[in-house]
């Protein structure tokens, strides 16, 4: 792909994104399509899809199939179809879950380590700690002996 278009790509606007993808699912029918899929037809930009999808599927757009099918890369993806007949270029409205959502990222951002500690009952013992001190001569013995 060029970067002309991957740059044209990424302009795209949240409705013009819904409207590429529900056109391609529509234009797949039963069939539908995998993510992977979707991004390799070049329609919108890989970073997008997922919360494109997401959205197309609140406003009930899109739904989830039982099927699988392998991505390039042979992991198994599910498929989707579209719903035809729906209006794709208004966002689905935001819910109060999606409002109290919000609000709570922000609030867990704006938390120490202790404070995220008490919220979620730990004392950090089962996380990994990353702040260690790299010992240089006992990673490379570990290949010497």
């Amino acid at each position: 792909m060029s970067s002309r278009i991957a740059y044209e790509r990424s302009k795209l606007t949240g409705p013009e994104k819904r409207f590429r993808i529900y056109q391609f699912l529509i234009s797949k029918g039963d069939y539908g399509a995998t993510d992977d899929e979707i991004i390799n037809a070049g329609l919108i930009p890989h970073q997008s899809m997922g919360g494109t999808r997401l959205e197309l599927m609140k406003l009930g757009a899109v739904v989830k199939t039982t099927m699988k099918r392998n991505t390039v890369t042979g992991s198994p993806a599910w498929v989707y179809r579209a719903v035809p007949g729906v209006n794709v270029r208004q966002a689905a409205k935001k819910t109060e879950r999606d409002h109290l959502l919000t609000l709570a990222r922000k609030k867990v951002k704006e938390m120490s380590l202790q404070e995220l500690r008490d919220f979620v009952g730990s004392d950090g013992e089962e996380a990994e700690d990353t702040d260690f001190a790299f010992d240089e001569d006992d990673f490379l013995s570990s290949f010497l002996e």
